[in-house]
């Protein structure tokens, strides 16, 4: 919904949010989403699962990111203690990847 533009973020219901559209090991074998996308040096990719972003919006992430500390490894646990300290509900996984 968000990425063909039919509702902006705040609307869509938050249960759509958690729908399972792919998984290994049932049926057929999931199908890879590709993107590509330019990178420059010193960006900062940002692979995590949702047990990160459902806890933190963008700003929040971005936030931390910037946050001053150049330090991958402190980074990475500044995104995960912020996501428990909000709840953490579910596993939480973060790789950042500094080009």
């Amino acid at each position: 919904m968000l990425e063909n533009n039919f509702l902006p973020r705040e609307r869509i219901p938050e249960k759509q949010w958690h729908t399972l559209t792919q998984a290994v090991g049932f049926g057929a074998p999931p199908v890879p989403d590709f993107k590509q996308v330019d990178l420059l040096s010193g960006d900062m990719l940002l692979l995590c699962s949702d047990g990160l972003t459902d806890m933190l919006t963008d700003e929040e992430i971005e936030t931390v990111i910037k946050g001053g500390n150049l330090n991958i490894d402190c980074i990475t646990k500044s995104l995960i203690e912020a996501a428990n300290i909000k709840g953490g509900r579910d596993n939480i996984s973060v790789v950042l990847v500094k080009i």
